[in-house]
């Protein structure tokens, strides 16, 4: 079933360069960009945004209760994301899945050369499960905290994103199936505790308030280094991960 529907997946695409340009297009970037706009839509909006309507830069103090809830929510939110893929890459490096790309007999109507580059860049590093899936589950699911309509927008098109993971060949379908359990679990967890944690995330929110200089740089640096997937965060978990295994083993 695994490979019966990647290959029934990558035939749909795999006889025109635009529909696979169109597929790898899907796998970059795009996904993760869109995710930041959301969030930052909703730290200055209440869901229905009609509410509270804050100028930007406004303190809580001047809000009404939407606003500040909606924060702490994100603030929840980013936590359970960067939780999801933590893990997701702990255990693709314990796992070390292959990719279909390097190891099946993909349909591939693109130049033989950059797709030979795709390959060589997309085989360093396990596969399973998807920390791609994970992260588009993990907003999917914790923006029904805000609006179930946005939620189930949301839920189709990490479907679409995922799908087009495994069309080009860079996942199985299991992969996918993995990493969307991971962050789906991860952001439902984080909306279910947060009612219960609201104190301590209005304090988490409240810090952009008095710290304004400081707290809206590094938002900034965070929504950045998601848009890169982690690189900056991945690096130093790694890091240390590595070191206190060596000081362990030594």
């Amino acid at each position: 079933m695994n490979h019966a529907l990647l290959f029934w997946l990558n035939g749909l695409i795999g006889h025109s360069p635009g529909a696979f340009e169109f597929a790898l297009a899907l796998c970059g970037q795009l996904p993760l960009v869109l995710c930041v706009a959301a969030m930052l839509a909703w730290w200055w909006t209440d869901a229905a945004d009609t509410r509270d309507r804050p100028v930007l830069g406004a303190p809580l103090t001047t809000l009404g209760r939407a606003v500040p809830e909606s924060r702490c929510r994100a603030i929840a939110l980013g936590v359970a994301v960067a939780a999801a893929f933590l893990v997701t890459r702990l255990v693709a490096s314990a796992a070390g899945g292959t990719r279909p790309l390097g190891h099946e007999t993909l349909q591939v109507p693109i130049d033989p050369v950059r797709w030979e580059v795709l390959v060589a860049g997309m085989t360093g590093f396990g596969a399973f499960p998807s920390d791609h899936a994970a992260l588009y589950f993990a907003f999917a699911v914790g923006l029904f905290g805000w609006s179930r309509t946005a939620g189930v927008l949301a839920t189709l098109c990490a479907v679409v994103f995922s799908v087009a993971r495994v069309a080009v060949g860079f996942h199985y379908p299991s992969d996918i199936e993995a990493g969307a359990v991971i962050g789906a679990g991860a952001a439902g967890v984080a909306m279910a505790v947060t009612p219960r944690w609201l104190a301590a995330l209005s304090g988490a929110a409240a810090l952009f308030d008095r710290f304004p200089r400081v707290m809206y740089p590094l938002m900034f640096v965070a929504a950045l280094d998601f848009t890169q997937h982690f690189r900056l965060l991945a690096g130093v978990v790694f890091a240390t991960v590595y070191k206190l295994a060596g000081m362990a083993n030594g």
